[in-house]
């Protein structure tokens, strides 16, 4: 049952911990419950919860036509509960979304002994791939470039039962850092690490994947997706309505900027782009989420 004191509503999954909204009351600029006020008074608050808080994954605004307490009726049903009468009208409502521990865990300590952490997935990238997975209910996914595991975690968490990930990491150095946290993980049965180059690795793993992300050595990107696609001699890794999703493709913004002779990462990704975009077997989006997302479906 959700209860609201101050700025904010306290909603509560089950028996799983907090989730806070935060408020922001529409015409009330300042004090302790409006505008900037409010949200900042309550943050601390926030962070009390198991887990670890993040409170940029949902930003609901007003209709016009929304009286009092529908937005956060909307935001409410969101997380699943279905009952909320607040008192005033809402402007702006945060939903704040709790990482789940182990990863918490895992991004502290990737930012601790990692020489690039930047290059873990983190929260927010980490839950769309997870929602990706729930709705194309993949039964078999690839992964080129595991790093440190999370994107991994995040995708497994997807995943069916029956389903599985194969995961694929060249620096064979990380390898007892990642099944640490694998074997913790209550979805660590689903993954299969694999160490090694991935150009040498995937067709040797069987079969078509439904799902790949792509997250490994930017100089490669368009050789796996030669190879993903069976354009270097040998039979595809993919079929009709297999959804490949490529990290990293807007590099810092360096992919529009003039490319120095000697930057081979930079090179491959703008040829990498080049390449989907003017295959017709296959249709793309650009979601510029953190260094961009390239959505790729194989028509």
């Amino acid at each position: 049952m959700p209860a609201q004191t101050g700025g904010k509503i306290v909603l509560r999954r089950g028996d799983g911990p907090e989730v806070i909204l935060l408020l922001q009351n529409s015409g009330h600029p300042g004090g302790e419950e409006g505008g900037q006020g409010g949200a900042e008074t309550d943050a601390p608050d926030a962070q009390r919860q198991q887990g670890h808080q993040h409170t940029d994954c949902l930003l609901l605004e007003p209709a016009e036509d929304d009286g009092e307490g529908q937005l956060v009726d909307r935001a409410v049903k969101s997380f699943g509960q279905t009952q909320r009468d607040p008192d005033g009208t809402v402007g702006v409502v945060a939903l704040a979304h709790i990482e789940e521990e182990l990863l918490h865990e895992l991004d502290r300590e990737t930012n601790l002994r990692a020489v690039a952490p930047r290059m873990i997935s983190g929260h927010i990238q980490g839950r769309l791939l997870e929602m990706l997975v729930r709705m194309l209910r993949p039964r078999r996914a690839l992964e080129i470039g595991t790093f440190t595991g999370y994107s991994a975690l995040s995708m497994a968490a997807g995943l069916e039962e029956e389903a599985e990930l194969h995961t694929v990491e060249v620096d064979d150095e990380l390898e007892e850092f990642i099944r640490s946290y694998f074997d913790r993980s209550a979805h660590g049965g689903k993954i299969r690490l694999h160490i090694g180059s991935a150009l040498d690795i995937a067709p040797k793993l069987g079969g078509e994947f439904d799902l790949v992300f792509i997250d490994g050595d930017k100089r490669e990107y368009p050789a796996y997706y030669r190879m993903l696609m069976g354009d270097d001699g040998s039979k595809a890794l993919v079929h009709s309505g297999s959804v490949l999703i490529a990290d990293n493709i807007l590099w810092s913004g360096k992919v529009v900027q003039p490319v120095a002779h000697n930057d081979r990462h930079t090179q491959a990704l703008v040829e990498f782009n080049r390449m989907v975009s003017e295959d017709p077997r296959v249709e793309n989006a650009i979601i510029p989420l953190r260094d961009g997302l390239n959505l790729i479906r194989v028509k």
